[in-house]
């Protein structure tokens, strides 16, 4: 059996809202960083927190930002919560989804920096390290059918910490 690697936790978020009854926390997304370019010999990313569409939709129909649980950089302390919006100031959705409506699938841009001026951990699922085409897949003897492990906050089990 194979296990995850500690760090893959921290790029995993709940997600929420504020409600007149406080937080609601409703789903999980994770940050991806697309490669895009060395800067001298440093590589480069584009970051973008992922869930799924609806989650983005029903959020955007009655608030203007979610809000990220994310882990601490230092395990002893409390989880921190960052506000992210999803409008722009003319009220334009920043965030985009998969051109098929079969696809449950959307992504806002994100700006990790922001995290560890905060305290929070800024670590994201890495494009050229962590993810496989379908064909590197099959060249790992991987098919369908494989067990799997899923990382999230099922039914917003979110913890006080």
């Amino acid at each position: 059996m194979g296990l995850i690697p500690p760090s893959f936790l921290d790029r995993v978020v709940a997600i929420g809202m504020n409600t007149p009854d406080g937080k609601h926390w409703m789903a999980t997304g994770f940050f991806y960083g697309h490669f895009h370019r060395e800067d001298n010999g440093k590589p480069m990313y584009r970051v973008a927190l992922v869930s799924n569409k609806h989650v983005f939709e029903s959020i955007t129909r009655v608030a203007q930002k979610v809000i990220l649980r994310i882990n601490p950089i230092h395990g002893d302390e409390s989880a921190g919560e960052f506000g992210l919006p999803l409008r722009d100031e003319q009220g334009k959705a920043i965030w985009y989804s998969h051109d098929d409506a079969e696809i449950d699938l959307a992504a806002v841009p994100f700006n990790v920096s922001v995290l560890e001026e905060r305290g929070m951990e800024r670590g994201f699922f890495l494009s050229d390290k962590h993810t496989l085409t379908m064909q590197q897949g099959a060249e790992l003897g991987l098919m369908e059918g494989d067990g799997v492990f899923i990382l999230g906050y099922p039914m917003g089990l979110i913890g006080k910490d």
